[in-house]
């Protein structure tokens, strides 16, 4: 899966696909409504070869079909608050990462009585004890 990329040819021009590009078939392992896998290039890359995101769905038990979840995933990776255009994976993968790097470096520890009493400080907490406490 690592170094996969894709490249579409284009008047004698070999260039990086367009954003939202889906490959579901040929490379990838299963096929079926329930167990499936894709790779998906959610943005324009413009400075080197697009990188393709692989995506497995190990069992869906929801009422959404393949095509809805490849749509809705590829929609997902536009709403990252940091930036304007679409990122390369889904926004809540991101913050996922961005809260995992912030407790590895800082520690699992409760913040300051006096922070949690701030409204800026209110939104960060809930999602923090949520995880750890």
């Amino acid at each position: 899966m690592s170094g996969t990329r894709f490249l579409v040819k284009s008047n004698q021009e070999i260039l990086n696909p367009p954003s939202g590009t889906l490959v579901d078939t040929g490379i990838v392992e299963n096929q079926g409504e329930k167990e499936f896998d894709f790779y998906l290039v959610p943005h324009n890359a413009t400075v080197a070869t697009a990188n393709p995101v692989y995506f497995k769905v190990v069992y869906n038990t929801s009422d959404f079909e393949k095509k809805e979840i490849q749509k809705f995933t590829h929609h997902l990776c536009f709403g990252y608050y940091g930036f304007c255009g679409p990122i390369k994976v889904p926004a809540m993968v991101m913050y996922a990462k961005k809260i995992a790097t912030f407790c590895s470096e800082v520690g699992i520890q409760q913040p300051n009585e006096l922070l949690r009493q701030k409204f800026f400080y209110l939104w960060i907490i809930m999602i923090y004890d949520d995880l750890f406490f």
